[in-house]
């Protein structure tokens, strides 16, 4: 039996902590505000259709990063490399973050946190999705 891959997103919340880092990725979804608390999520396309036919800010736009995006911008910009793997035949999904800077690992305060940080977010996870987006809440709120 042949599965479909299907992108993993981040969260709402993932995505606009992310974007006030400054993550700038594009991206084949987007979260638009329509009023003061209220997003709509639209594809590329649609959100092209829209900015021609009324005009947008950039800063109602919140782009619904992949997770393989943050994983890289995570490597790129900030020196953590995150890795999910699996244990009990996929039905238990735990991360794991590494240092993979220079800068990062010479600072000690930095490195410890993160090669201590597996206990603190990881108690098995039902899926790889949960795993990544686990150990995205901890970086974007402890280590960053």
């Amino acid at each position: 039996m042949k599965q479909q891959i299907e992108p993993a997103y981040a969260t709402f919340e993932q995505a606009k902590k992310l974007k006030e880092l400054g993550l700038l990725v594009k991206s084949d979804k987007y979260w638009v505000m329509m009023t003061k608390d209220e997003y709509t999520e639209m594809s590329d396309v649609q959100l092209d259709d829209l900015d021609h036919s009324v005009g947008i800010g950039g800063n109602l736009i919140i782009a619904k990063y992949q997770q393989w995006q943050i994983v890289e911008w995570l490597r790129i910009n900030h020196g953590i490399h995150v890795e999910v793997s699996c244990y009990v035949y996929g039905e238990l999904w735990y991360a794991n973050l590494n240092v993979c800077s220079k800068e990062v690992w010479e600072d000690e305060d930095k490195r410890h946190n993160i090669l201590t940080a597996y206990h603190k977010f990881n108690n098995g996870h039902k899926s790889k999705k949960e795993a990544y987006s686990a150990a995205f809440d901890h970086i974007l709120n402890k280590l960053i």
